[in-house]
């Protein structure tokens, strides 16, 4: 089967599979007052702008995850790249769980701190990068002159672990 056709069956598969849980995803989250509070900032204004906010179901990443990931999975080989893609996406999508949990379980409406989201993407994608530069470490050398070469791989790790968080 062509990548083409398997790239348009994996977003066929991830839309229908987004579709089909998402109404049960909202009323399970709903059911189990996994909500968002909203009165938490110090304006009055701000509280009352969003107070419609109150109460909408957190977590909706998990929907977007699964759908990727049923779909990644049916639709696709294994492939050292695919498989970095979606353990990273996994720990991302985790990152994102452990700060929604956090705002939900901590009643004070806040989750990871800023800091400690920033560390961990960070760790997240060092190790995206060192794992992906390792694995094809021979392209990394570049020869300048008169028999100089560079590593450009310190690099493209700091560029990567940029772009990656």
């Amino acid at each position: 089967m062509s990548l083409y056709l398997r790239t348009l069956l994996s977003l066929g598969t991830s839309f229908v599979a987004v579709l089909l849980m998402g109404p049960w995803l909202i009323q399970f989250l709903k059911n189990k007052s996994f909500g968002e509070t909203t009165d938490q900032s110090d304006s009055d204004k701000l509280n009352k702008l969003h107070s419609n906010k109150s109460g909408t179901p957190t977590m909706g990443g998990a929907l977007i995850l699964a759908g990727a990931l049923l779909s990644t999975l049916l639709w696709a080989y294994g492939h050292f790249y695919l498989s970095v893609s979606l353990r990273g996406l996994v720990a991302f999508g985790l990152i994102g769980l452990v700060d929604d949990l956090q705002k939900i379980r901590g009643g004070g409406g806040k989750g990871l701190s800023a800091r400690g989201k920033l560390v961990l993407q960070l760790s997240l994608s060092f190790g995206i990068s060192l794992s992906l530069a390792i694995h094809s470490l021979s392209s990394w050398t570049v020869l300048i002159g008169n028999g100089l070469a560079i590593s450009l791989l310190p690099f493209w790790v700091i560029f990567s672990v940029v772009v990656i968080t």
